[in-house]
C-alpha cells in the first residue's frame, strides 16, 4: 500500500493535479477529491456482480453491524466498531469520544478479517480481545517450530545448506522453498521459515563453537 501511495504522489503532477490541491486522492484540474463511495459504486458496476447495487459502503456498515451482534461485545467495543465504520449508534457521544487508539483499531481489524475469511461462527460469544484470526494452519506452524528436528530432517537440510552453515551465510526464501520441494515428504511438517531459522541457528552455533576453540 505504501508503494502504491508513493507512486500516486509521484505522478500527481503528470496527472494534471494542481500543486495547491492538498488532497491525497485529488481530482485533476480542480481543487476537490475523489469520494470513496463513488469509486466503490463505479467498480461495483464493473466487477460483474449479480447485484452491484448491494455493494455499497452503507450496506457494508449495516452488514458488519448485524454480524457483530453474535459477538459478546462490551458497550465501548461496540462503539469502537461503529465509530470505525462511520456508522455511529450513539450520536450524542460523538463530541465526547476520544480518538480510537491504534491498539483498538488492530482489534477491530481482527473482527473484519475474521468476517472476510467466513469464520464468524468460530468467534461467536467472544469479545474483541478474545478473537483469534491466526487459524489452525498458523497454530500448527507454531507447534512445528517447537518440535525437535528428526535426524532425517536435519540430514535433508544439511544436504542443501552445509556450506551456508559453515560460512555463516543465511538461506534465502527461494533456497528454502527449493529445499522443501526437492526433499518432499521429509520436510512436509516444516515451513520455509523453519528451514531458514534452522540454517541461521546452526550457523550461529558453529560460529560460537569455532570462537571458543
Amino acid at each position: 500500500m505504501l508503494d502504491a501511495l508513493s507512486l500516486l504522489v509521484s505522478k500527481i503532477t503528470e496527472c494534471g493535479v494542481y500543486s495547491t490541491n492538498v488532497f491525497l486522492f485529488a481530482r485533476p484540474k480542480c481543487m476537490s477529491y475523489y469520494r470513496g463511495q463513488d469509486c466503490l459504486r463505479l467498480h461495483a458496476s464493473k466487477c460483474g456482480a449479480k447485484h452491484p447495487e448491494h455493494l455499497k459502503s452503507t450496506h457494508l456498515r449495516k452488514h458488519v453491524a448485524t454480524l457483530s451482534q453474535v459477538l459478546n461485545l462490551k458497550n465501548n467495543e461496540l462503539d469502537q466498531v461503529a465509530d470505525f465504520l462511520g456508522h455511529d449508534i450513539r450520536v450524542h457521544r460523538d463530541f465526547y469520544r476520544l480518538p480510537v487508539p491504534t491498539t483498538q483499531l488492530a482489534k477491530i481489524s481482527k473482527l473484519l478479517l475474521t468476517m472476510e475469511k467466513g469464520q464468524l461462527s468460530s468467534i461467536q460469544g467472544k469479545s474483541l480481545d478474545e478473537i483469534d484470526i491466526e487459524g489452525k494452519d498458523h497454530e500448527n506452524a507454531r507447534r512445528t517450530i517447537q518440535k525437535l528436528w528428526a535426524k532425517d530432517e536435519v540430514a535433508a537440510v544439511m544436504r542443501h545448506f552445509k556450506c551456508h552453515i559453515a560460512k555463516g551465510n543465511l538461506a534465502t526464501k527461494s533456497e528454502c522453498q527449493h529445499c522443501k520441494l526437492v526433499e518432499g515428504k521429509v520436510l512436509d511438517e516444516r515451513t520455509v521459515q523453519n528451514v531458514k531459522d534452522f540454517v541461521r541457528n546452526r550457523g550461529i552455533a558453529r560460529k560460537r563453537q569455532s570462537q571458543s576453540q
